[in-house]
């Protein structure tokens, strides 16, 4: 019935609008969560969320065991021969503890490529993870979608790389707005779209991992490959890229501290997430009850729908009936047949 109807509507309306509002609260959480995130990164990389204890050993001390171990290591490239950092290049002030360095400066990097996938004799029995962007949905890797034939790791034909590996997607339209960064803690390779740092245990894989994230705009903004078919980061570029660095303990103190509270943001973010499908769930359960006739109760007093219908075929043929018919056209206004 008509008066069912429009009861039914307003109904609808008034609940949709209560959805609405849950779900505009459940976005601004979401948002005031990642400016959090956000804020705790930069405070983290600018010193200022741990206090700095005296005792530590300076960043420079740290910065020339990497340097001493990498010589001794004996694998060089070009890319090594990195320039001083220069006072124009520093985006803003860190304790004097702490020690500005380049990417390229502390780890080997590395990469890798796709073996044919017409020959059989690479993909069967895989046992090698092969990572690519598809598996870079998670902060540390475990395993990868497709994986190689040990006969590869023997052959050396792809360089295997160590756990504690910070993986970079560097080729990816994911890099339109993001950047793709995980610790790898398996052994494996990976193919022609990421670059690998590998890291001594010298150095923390969780520290880089944290400021690759924490400077995540910039990277993004200052490597992109200009002109490119596809998004990607100019591995130069990359390697040229400034990070602060404290001392090794400074640097677990504060990895510990972001670890405990973008945990807590973790579990924050997923209750938003269940509060969000819960409104997805509970707007379609309201159409469902509407047009199953639960959502509001009945009056009999308001007839039914079948009278409604008649109503309305009855208003439909009285109107059918009622036009007046067409004047049929004169001999003279009739066209020749053909």
């Amino acid at each position: 019935p008509l008066p069912e109807q429009h009861r039914i509507v307003a109904k609808i309306e008034s609940t949709h609008a209560k959805i609405a509002s849950v779900e505009k609260a459940v976005t601004q959480a979401e948002a005031l969560l990642k400016k959090y995130r956000e804020s705790l990164l930069a405070k983290a990389f600018r010193g200022e969320l741990v206090p700095q204890d005296p005792t530590d050993e300076p960043a420079s001390k740290l910065l020339e065991r990497i340097r001493a171990e990498r010589a001794l290591s004996g694998k060089k490239s070009k890319r090594d021969d990195l320039p001083p950092i220069s006072d124009d290049e520093i985006p803003f002030e860190i304790p004097k503890s702490w020690e500005w360095v380049r990417l390229g400066e502390i780890g080997l990097w590395g990469g890798g490529s796709t073996p044919s996938t017409s020959d059989d004799s690479f993909w069967v029995d895989g046992v090698l993870p092969w990572i690519t962007p598809k598996d870079m949905k998670c902060e540390r890797i475990y395993d990868s979608k497709d994986k190689l034939n040990s006969l590869i790791k023997e052959s050396g034909s792809l360089p295997v790389y160590p756990p504690g590996s910070i993986l970079i997607v560097t080729r990816s339209g994911i890099l339109k707005h993001s950047l793709p960064v995980a610790i790898l803690e398996i052994e494996g390779t990976v193919n022609q779209d990421l670059k690998v740092l590998s890291l001594s245990k010298i150095a923390s894989s969780d520290w880089i991992f944290f400021a690759l994230r924490s400077f995540e705009k910039q990277i993004l903004e200052s490597c992109s490959k200009i002109g490119a078919t596809v998004d990607s980061i100019e591995t130069d570029k990359l390697l040229n890229f400034l990070i602060p660095i404290p001392s090794k303990t400074e640097q677990l103190r504060i990895v510990g501290i972001l670890y405990q509270t973008l945990q807590i943001g973790r579990s924050t973010e997923a209750l938003l997430q269940k509060n969000r499908d819960i409104a997805y769930i509970f707007r379609s359960s309201i159409l469902s009850s509407a047009f199953s006739g639960r959502l509001v109760p009945q009056d009999p007093a308001e007839g039914t729908g079948h009278e409604l219908l008649a109503q309305i075929l009855k208003e439909k043929t009285d109107k059918e009936t009622t036009k007046t018919p067409s004047k049929p056209m004169s001999p003279r206004g009739r066209k020749p047949k053909l």
